[in-house]
């Protein structure tokens, strides 16, 4: 089919043709992208949580080690601290697992090709809370859309040509708040993106 539209398109028309068939491909992938998302979101509502203890500092040092490949082809600086490195959290690791793969994931975009791009992945461990705080140095966002970055394929007018579907943020934030908990976002005074998760400390 291809090689007869060719064969029909003037010749000033021919190196046209593969862009346009690049950005149907582009949309295509995208579309994928969002159709999946989509399904996520929807089967959160019908996966049975499994609540266990574990070890909140080894599940984010185990998804910065997933990502190491990209974090150091980007020459990102990441830093992770807690406040108590025994400590234990009650939750269902795999869904809280993907919380933060999609928050680290999306600064890991947001401060990729920015000077001296850093990654801060902080743990409070506090009385009534566990606090997880992962700020980046990144392109940032205007403060009128911070209220706005957790509702799905909402994104930024600074991340627009970034790729993403727009919707990890949104599942995150289902995520939480079946744990009964709360998730922010502020932006940094020096610059980019702080995701605050407060989880309760049952």
């Amino acid at each position: 089919r291809n090689q007869i539209l060719l064969l029909e398109l003037p010749q000033t028309h021919e190196d046209e043709l593969p862009k346009r068939l690049h950005i149907i491909d582009q949309t295509s992938q995208q579309l994928g992208l969002l159709l999946d998302e989509l399904l996520n979101l929807a089967m959160l509502d019908h996966l049975e949580q499994r609540f266990r203890s574990f070890n909140p500092m080894e599940m984010l040092a185990e998804i910065v080690d997933e990502l190491g490949a990209t974090i150091i082809k980007n020459h990102i600086e990441v830093v992770l601290e807690t406040t108590d490195p025994k400590t234990t959290l009650e939750g269902d690791r795999v869904l809280l697992r993907q919380v933060f793969l999609n928050i680290i994931t999306n600064a890991i975009k947001f401060c990729q090709g920015q000077p001296n791009p850093k990654i801060t992945i902080r743990h409070l461990h506090g009385p009534l809370r566990h606090i997880v705080t992962v700020a980046d140095n990144g392109i940032g966002i205007e403060a009128k859309e911070l209220d706005h970055i957790f509702e799905l394929f909402v994104k930024g007018k600074n991340a627009l040509g970034i790729e993403g579907a727009g919707a990890g943020l949104a599942i995150a934030k289902k995520i939480v708040m079946k744990h009964s908990g709360e998730i922010s976002a502020s932006a940094n005074e020096e610059g980019g993106l702080t995701i605050t998760v407060g989880l309760p400390n049952k």
